[in-house]
């Protein structure tokens, strides 16, 4: 898919004519997939999606198409010339954009990601064999996730990841279910045996009948799965440059009042070890990590290019939203959680 973007993007950015600027960037992925309920395959299949975003400039004007691939040269050449003289018949309606910013300094790249995944029935006969006797409900894929950039200045950048993820479900009764996840870049059975493990230990657990807590201040430990929920929701414009400035972040009283998290709080953006491409859709590329919180205090917020013009600075994200969002470790094992929080919930 690398050389047959490129040879589309030569094509496109050859007919760029005059003060036209083209940006083109593709995205997709080839993976397999199972779905389980009560611990059988219910649905299983294979996904080949590839999508191509035209972006045409002629500053401080600009207009975006997105189409879809199918791999068939010349239907793919005759569709996004069509969608890109498309382009050039809205471009003077479109209003001027005072914060359009686009790299112009061609910076070429490629990162593809070593394939160490098995083959997807090793994985499907450990996660049946997981289910056997309980009530499995979830999803499996598997496979590569790529990402690619060019523009009429000369630009060119790849991106490929080689990754799974299993997002699965114990269910007991009624509301009683214990949530887990397994990710990663190559399948290991004894981790998943681990978590698995885990799983039913909890599951256990929630079959006992309920306690009620008393009101009052109680020690309390959160599991991965609901501190993910939290992190997920302060990337709402919690680390995002233009919500910082406009103070609609969540994050305010640490900006602005000097408020801290624990001293063992540290999130970073990290790009370097995640799934997302290190550069953006305009061409721009992104460091391989930005600290956001260190040891409990704000640090840098993501700073897309429209802010970064806006707002005088460097851009260093696409949209401002964390993609590889990496929380340090703890200081307590696993093995000792019960223990340590005593008499907690």
């Amino acid at each position: 898919m690398q050389e047959y973007f490129y040879q589309l993007a030569d094509e496109l950015t050859g007919l760029c004519t005059g003060e036209e600027v083209l940006l083109l960037n593709v995205s997709g992925e080839q993976s397999d997939f199972a779905r389980f309920n009560r611990s059988a395959v219910r649905q299983a299949g294979a996904v080949t999606q590839t999508y191509f975003s035209l972006e045409l400039i002629v500053a401080p004007r600009h207009a975006s198409e997105t189409i879809t691939l199918c791999s068939e040269a010349s239907q793919d050449r005759r569709r996004a010339e069509v969608a890109l003289q498309s382009l050039r018949e809205q471009l003077p309606h479109c209003p001027e954009d005072p914060y359009l910013l686009y790299n112009t300094d061609p910076a070429d790249s490629e990162q593809i990601g070593e394939n160490r995944l098995g083959a997807p029935e090793a994985a499907m006969d450990a996660i049946l064999a997981a289910g056997q006797g309980r009530d499995l409900v979830g999803i499996f894929a598997q496979g590569a996730i790529f990402r690619g950039f060019a523009n009429s200045l000369g630009q060119r950048n790849w991106f490929v990841t080689h990754s799974f993820n299993l997002d699965w479900c114990f269910y007991d009764h009624a509301d009683k279910a214990v949530k887990t996840s397994y990710a990663g870049f190559e399948w290991r059975d004894e981790e998943f045996a681990r978590k698995t493990a885990e799983g039913v230990e909890q599951l256990e657990i929630l079959a006992r009948p309920p306690k009620a807590i008393e009101p009052g201040e109680v020690r309390v430990y959160l599991a991965p799965a609901a501190l993910n929920e939290i992190l997920g929701m302060l990337c709402w414009g919690g680390f995002s440059l233009k919500q910082h400035r406009s103070k609609d972040t969540c994050l305010l009283k640490m900006i602005e009042a000097g408020a801290t998290l624990a001293p063992s709080v540290t999130l970073r953006e990290n790009t370097a070890d995640g799934l997302a491409p290190n550069f953006t859709t305009a061409g721009y590329g992104k460091p391989d990590a930005v600290s956001l919180i260190e040891g409990g205090h704000y640090r840098d917020c993501l700073v897309s290019p429209r802010s970064a013009k806006e707002f005088d600075q460097t851009p260093n994200s696409g949209a401002e939203a964390p993609s590889s969002l990496d929380m340090a470790a703890g200081e307590i094992e696993t093995d000792d959680l019960l223990s340590t929080l005593d008499t907690g919930v």
